[in-house]
């Protein structure tokens, strides 16, 4: 599993193993930055941070997908389902907007049927 880092200025670096990072965390050098994604940041600055991250987006009609690669490793993978309703929430309100206008035009018509 592959935790992710950033330095103390929240700079992002290579991502580490579980078990460096529990390292880091039990000696004081790190701390735990985030938890969903599992992220920690180093208590020093890194002058030089090598490596480089390549992010893949593939953005669809019904879902969107996501990934981080780094060496050809996927680090993170995500999909994000996209709202399927708008259509017809939009068509909804249209609708209470009409019977609002005329229920408005009958009261003052002086006809409440």
């Amino acid at each position: 599993m592959s935790v992710f880092v950033v330095d103390v200025n929240k700079v992002p670096l290579l991502p580490t193993n579980g078990a460096r990072a529990r390292l880091l965390l039990k000696r004081n050098k790190a701390k735990v930055y985030s938890v969903v994604p599992f992220t920690i940041q180093l208590n020093r600055k890194v002058d030089n941070p090598v490596g480089e991250f390549k992010i893949g987006v593939d953005d669809g009609a019904k879902e969107a997908g996501i990934s981080v690669a780094y060496n050809n490793n996927v680090i993170f993978a995500g999909n994000i389902k996209l709202r399927q309703d708008v259509r017809k929430k939009t068509l909804q309100r249209a609708q209470y907007r009409k019977t609002r206008r005329r229920r408005k035009s009958q009261e003052e018509a002086g006809t409440d049927t």
